[in-house]
């Protein structure tokens, strides 16, 4: 953290406070890292197992980043791999509109920390 302030030029406590409406640093981090599971899920096609990719993008523990993404996107990494793997043939609305959803949510989270 003390690399990203120093780089931003303002003091880690500055950092903090900069990031306190949106619900913390430790909140945005844990956004972007579900942000990178959702592209390396839909870029690994079921080639890595989920809890690698967790483990990898530096969650505590796999629940913990099923729990992060169930959270912002409303359906769990290992249902958005069964959509990725569904046959052509089959819509995948349901995935934009839990998507959506998920997108819905945090904005109105973040515009209650307001």
């Amino acid at each position: 953290m003390h690399a990203v302030a120093s780089g931003s030029g303002m003091s880690r406590s500055s950092l903090y406070r900069a990031f306190a409406p949106v619900g913390g640093v430790g909140r945005e981090i844990v956004r972007r890292r579900v942000a990178r599971l959702r592209s390396a899920i839909l870029r690994s096609r079921g080639d890595v197992r989920i809890s690698t990719l967790v483990w990898t993008l530096g969650f505590a523990t796999p629940s913990h980043g099923s729990r992060a993404f169930k959270d912002a996107y409303g359906l769990a990494p290992g249902q958005l791999r069964a959509e990725i793997r569904a046959p052509e043939g089959r819509p995948r609305a349901d995935l934009e509109a839990e998507r959506l959803r998920g997108w819905i949510r945090g904005l109105n989270e973040s515009s209650r920390l307001s």
